[in-house]
C-alpha cells in the first residue's frame, strides 16, 4: 500500500436557516438558530497486520508534529532521498529507544565494566541487562506452544539458571527477559523438577541443567 500524508477535513457546519420577515411592519418573530452540531469523536490511531510481517498504520497527526516530520524528511534527504516514511519513522524509534536506554539502564556507547568485586555473585551486570533488552526489544522471550509470549507489560531479568545452583548471569547467554507471570512459571518448574529429582536419588551434576531450551523451545510446555 503506497505511504500518504493528507490534511483532514473540517467539520461541516450548515448554513444558517434563512429567518422570516414578518409583511407588515409589526415585531420580527423571535427564532434561534439552531446550534452548531458537535465536532465528530477523533478517529482512534490503528496498527493492523496488512501482510506478512507488515502493518498497516493509520493516525491523526497534529499541524506541529506533521511540520516536524517534513523537517526529518528535509534532513534525511542524503540517506532517504524518496523520503520513505517507513525508514524515517524506523530512524527515529532507533534514536527513541537508545535515548530510553541510556535513562533506564545507563546506556553508552563504550560501558564500563560493573564494579562489584565478586563476578560470580549472581547479580546482573548494566551491561547484561542492556544486552538482553537490546535482543529482547523490551519483549518477553517465553516461547511456548502458541509461539513466543511477547509481553512487555511487568517483564523481568531471569537466570535460566537458577542463582540457587550457581547461576551467575555474567553474560546475555544466561539471562532471559520474560514477564513475571512466566518468570514465575519458570521457578516453578525448575525447583518442581528438582524436588522429584531428589526424591529418585538422581545425581546433582543431572539438576544443573539450564531452563533455557525448556524457555525457549516451541514445544515447551506452559503459559
Amino acid at each position: 500500500m503506497p505511504e500518504s500524508i493528507r490534511k483532514t477535513p473540517g467539520p461541516k457546519h450548515p448554513s444558517a436557516p434563512l429567518i422570516p420577515v414578518a409583511a407588515s411592519g409589526g415585531p420580527q418573530p423571535s427564532i434561534q438558530p439552531p446550534d452548531p452540531p458537535s465536532p465528530p469523536p477523533p478517529r482512534r490511531d490503528t496498527i493492523q497486520p496488512s501482510a506478512p510481517n507488515a502493518y498497516s498504520v493509520h493516525l491523526s497527526i497534529t499541524e506541529e508534529i506533521y511540520q516536524e516530520l517534513e523537517c526529518a524528511r528535509d534532513l534525511l534527504r542524503h540517506a532517504v532521498p524518496n523520503g520513505n516514511l517507513q525508514e524515517i519513522l524506523h530512524r527515529a524509534l532507533q534514536s527513541l529507544i537508545r535515548d530510553l536506554l541510556k535513562q533506564k539502564f545507563a546506556a553508552t556507547d563504550k560501558p564500563r565494566p560493573g564494579r562489584a568485586e565478586n563476578p560470580d555473585d549472581g547479580e546482573i551486570r548494566a551491561e547484561v541487562r542492556r544486552a538482553v533488552f537490546l535482543r529482547s526489544l523490551g519483549a518477553c522471550e517465553h516461547v511456548g506452544p502458541r509461539g513466543r509470549c511477547g509481553s512487555r507489560a511487568f517483564v523481568e531479568f531471569h537466570h535460566t539458571k537458577p542463582r540457587a545452583v550457581g547461576g551467575s548471569g555474567a553474560s546475555a547467554d544466561e539471562v532471559m527477559l520474560v514477564c513475571r507471570t512466566h518468570n514465575q512459571y519458570a521457578a516453578e518448574l525448575f525447583f518442581r523438577r528438582r524436588w522429584r529429582r531428589a526424591d529418585s536419588g538422581e545425581e546433582p551434576a543431572a539438576r544443573r541443567n539450564s531452563l533455557r531450551n525448556e524457555l525457549a523451545a516451541p514445544d515447551s510446555r506452559g503459559p
